[in-house]
């Protein structure tokens, strides 16, 4: 099966006819820090992204949830928009294979812009837990 669109978030709004390829400041893993755009082809997900682009913040996903949930071990959103991209699947290939994140290294077309008061998207996001908090921790110090 060959997708047509993908959905990317943001905290920004772009006024540009593409997303422009950069280098994320994510270092987590080898397939999260490499330059270009990143997309998902599930929208909760791309929303969640979104909720975690704010400044001071530190987050972790929880896939297992439908919706996708973003976790907060530090901050919240903000209670200003979010953006959520539709934009061309053309170029993309998911990286890793079955994990709903996929990137292209070239600058992605925009097909439609949806813009999310973050007040509406309570189910979204959580505060982590004491036990998430240590966790999370605990992970980043090994890295």
């Amino acid at each position: 099966m060959t997708l047509k669109y993908l959905f990317h978030g943001s905290g920004k709004s772009i006024s540009s006819k593409y997303i422009k390829a950069n280098t994320p400041s994510d270092r987590s893993k080898k397939e999260n820090c490499m330059r270009g755009v990143y997309a998902t082809d599930r929208k909760d997900i791309a929303i969640g992204m979104a909720l975690t682009t704010e400044k001071y913040t530190k987050s972790f996903g929880d896939y297992s949830k439908k919706p996708f949930q973003a976790i907060f071990v530090r901050g919240s959103p903000k209670k200003k928009p979010v953006y959520v991209y539709k934009i061309s699947a053309k170029g993309f290939a998911e990286k890793p294979k079955g994990s709903h994140q996929w990137i292209n290294q070239k600058n992605a077309l925009i097909l439609g812009k949806e813009i999310l008061a973050t007040a509406e998207l309570r189910q979204c996001w959580r505060k982590a837990t004491i036990k998430e908090k240590k966790r999370y921790y605990s992970v980043k110090k090994q890295k």
